[in-house]
């Protein structure tokens, strides 16, 4: 990095995501996807932002990231990014990291939301991807300059993967393919019921109501 900018020649791809979106799955299928043809395996690095000065400057790196930053942005020559109903990735950052869910977390989600979907190439809605994983890789290859994958080889090949997978990983996830330990909590959509109080869900519905229709999710159960 020179004066906050990056400056080799790497070809930059963002995996980016709201927080227990499948933002996980996604930058692995982006990595199974570029690492099947051996020209690019052979000189591919990946990991996450947090580990960006440990990860070897290879001409081909794929970073998984949150949090919107302008200067990775600019630099990437694809951006893709995962979503999910926001009351369901607070329900699962409570579950999995024990973070209370806050109207402040809704507004800084809505916020990223709308930056990442700004600039993004491909764009994954977490509930689309649960109904069709095959779809999915499907229009992610094609994203990223690939007409033919296997994509029932490779969604298997993504449904085994886990914190306890061959390679490096430190005391909280594995280095390679970013899963924590019991990664997964609940997949379902609606969990929140059980977890956000609802004087607080009348708030982000009221706050957000176009949200939620704009991209298929219910308002009148909550």
């Amino acid at each position: 990095m020179v004066d906050g900018r990056i400056v080799d020649d790497s070809v930059l791809i963002l995996a980016a995501g709201m927080p227990r979106s499948a933002s996980t799955w996604l930058y692995n299928a982006a990595r199974l996807i570029l690492c099947s043809v051996s020209s690019i395996e052979r000189d591919f690095s990946c990991g996450f932002i947090d580990d960006w000065d440990q990860i070897p400057p290879q001409k081909y790196r794929l970073i998984k990231m949150h949090e919107y930053d302008p200067v990775y942005v600019e630099q990437a020559h694809r951006v893709v990014y995962s979503y999910r109903d926001i009351r369901d990735v607070m329900a699962s950052n409570y579950r999995k990291f024990g973070f209370k869910p806050a109207m402040e977390t809704a507004d800084f989600l809505i916020r990223q939301h709308e930056l990442w979907i700004g600039v993004a190439h491909y764009v994954m809605r977490y509930e689309t991807m649960l109904e069709g994983k095959e779809d999915i890789i499907g229009q992610l290859a094609r994203c990223l300059g690939f007409d033919e994958i296997d994509s029932a080889t490779m969604v298997s090949q993504l449904d085994a993967l886990r914190y306890e997978s061959p390679g490096p990983k430190n005391e909280n996830y594995h280095r390679i393919n970013l899963y924590h330990r019991g990664h997964i909590t609940d997949g379902r959509h609606g969990s929140w019921k059980e977890i956000i109080d609802q004087s607080l869900l009348d708030r982000i519905v009221e706050k957000y109501r176009n949200w939620f229709g704009n991209n298929g999710y219910p308002t009148d159960d909550t």
